[in-house]
């Protein structure tokens, strides 16, 4: 979990500078720009009002092919 700890702190900074610089009137196209983000993915941070509403759905465990093993594996 430590290498995601990074992007989760990128996100809230970006997700702070999104704010603010809307906050200050800008559009979210000329937000996008400087940045470098796409003008849907400054939408999506504009409409979260937090940070971890962004994190839903990711990094979250998915189905894998061990599922089946992981009470064996566990007891190992």
């Amino acid at each position: 979990m430590a290498d995601r700890a990074p992007v989760r702190e990128r996100t809230r900074a970006k997700h702070a500078t999104v704010h603010a610089l809307l906050a200050a009137g800008h559009s979210k196209r000329s937000i996008a720009r400087p940045l470098g983000m796409g003008l849907s993915t400054v939408r999506r941070f504009a409409h979260a009002a937090e940070p971890e509403q962004l994190f839903a759905g990711q990094w979250q465990s998915r189905p894998t092919k061990l599922d089946a093993f992981k009470s064996y594996l566990d007891q190992r």
